[in-house]
């Protein structure tokens, strides 16, 4: 006579009266006490390849920037590092000050202003935008979004013996950068980074020469 044992999981006929039955999963076909291992395994799986996704993504887009878009991305880590630094915390380098409603603070440079919450006299100071857009003028509120320039001009092309963006905010452009009309009034959004503006490179903004003029 053959025996049956379809209720006895994985044991044989000896152990008939002292081991319990083993409960399948109907879904997964394994013992139900192995479920939520695999359920993990499963989404631990699912994860990793989307991370994998967004590697890509990121390398794809890295690879297709210039130069002078690299600069600006630079100038975004670097000026979110100050903002986490100015609040006591852990720098946040790739978190944007509208995404963390972060005010910019300058006290530990020397001579420049400290910008807050409230509204102050007119300041100097080069904004970057998420259109690969970089706008020199100035603001009295740094922690507007959109933010208002007066006096605005904006950097059509650097040279390479600016030292890149930041290279505008300390010595501003040189004779064979391109800069554009001054505008009285620009509105911006998609704020990237704000910089502030050495002397010699205000005083270099506003003795440029106008593009095709």
């Amino acid at each position: 006579m053959t025996e049956d044992w379809s209720e006895l999981g994985h044991h044989g006929p000896k152990d008939r009266d002292r081991a319990p039955p083993v409960e399948a999963c109907p879904i997964y076909g394994m013992p139900c006490e192995y479920v939520p291992k695999a359920e993990e395994a499963m989404r631990l799986k699912t994860e990793n390849a989307e991370l994998r996704r967004a590697l890509e993504g990121i390398q794809k887009v890295q690879q297709d920037m210039g130069p002078e878009v690299m600069d600006l991305y630079a100038g975004h880590l670097v000026i979110g590092e100050i903002c986490g630094a100015s609040l006591g915390g852990e720098p946040r380098a790739l978190q944007t000050q509208s995404e963390g409603n972060i005010p910019m603070n300058f006290d530990n440079i020397k001579n420049e202003p400290t910008c807050t919450s409230t509204a102050h006299d007119p300041i100097p100071v080069i904004v970057c935008t998420d259109k690969r857009g970089v706008v020199f003028g100035y603001t009295t509120d740094t922690n507007a979004r959109p933010i208002v320039l007066t006096a605005a001009r904006m950097c059509l092309y650097w040279s390479a013996d600016v030292g890149g963006v930041f290279g505008l905010a300390d010595v501003g452009p040189t004779k064979d950068c391109k800069i554009s009309a001054v505008v009285p009034s620009i509105t911006l959004e998609g704020v990237t980074a704000i910089m502030s503006v050495d002397d010699k490179a205000v005083e270099a903004w506003a003795s440029a020469k106008t593009q095709g003029r």
